[in-house]
């Protein structure tokens, strides 16, 4: 026998979440980290999901928490944020990677882009442009601090480049 249509009750509405674009903070200084993590919660879509003292916690961090965008420091102790690029990419995981440095010159530009890295932000420029390099490299753009600028490499594509300020 089949219900009546009084006794079917109607679905539940789904509530779709809403996409975040996750991300792994990775720096050996916990104010930067800290820093870092009320910077870019402040802005809807981006939510920070870890965060990692080392280069060896956060390659383990990024594998088992699939984040979109890891922000990684330069200088760190054992392993440097260059290393750990370089691991992520043999990994072949699919982060997008923001190198964050103190550090202007053309060398760690060009060292940075041959270790996979898709954006570039001076720690003295994080409340500003960190956020704007999440959501870039989250877009698949390449985004370059307003440090860089001037070192971007000649001849390097720009057609899917962010520029910061």
């Amino acid at each position: 026998m089949l219900p009546s249509y009084s006794s079917i009750q109607p679905a539940r509405r789904m509530t779709i979440p809403r996409r975040y674009i996750k991300v792994v903070v990775v720096d050996d200084e916990y104010e930067v980290r800290k820093a870092a993590r009320g910077v870019l919660e402040k802005r809807p879509p981006i939510r920070v999901i870890a965060e990692a003292t080392d280069a060896d916690y956060g390659q383990i961090a990024i594998e088992l928490q699939a984040p979109d965008v890891a922000v990684i420091e330069h200088e760190m102790h054992r392993v440097n944020g260059m290393e750990l690029a370089r691991r992520l990419r043999l990994l072949k995981l699919p982060v997008k990677l923001i190198l964050l440095t103190s550090h202007t010159t053309e060398a760690v530009v060009n060292e940075a882009l041959k270790a996979g890295f898709n954006g570039f932000v001076s720690k003295q420029h994080v409340a500003v442009e960190l956020p704007r390099a999440v959501l870039a490299v989250s877009a698949g753009r390449t985004y370059i601090g307003s440090p860089y600028r001037r070192t971007w490499p000649r001849g390097a594509r720009k057609d899917t480049l962010a520029i910061g300020h």
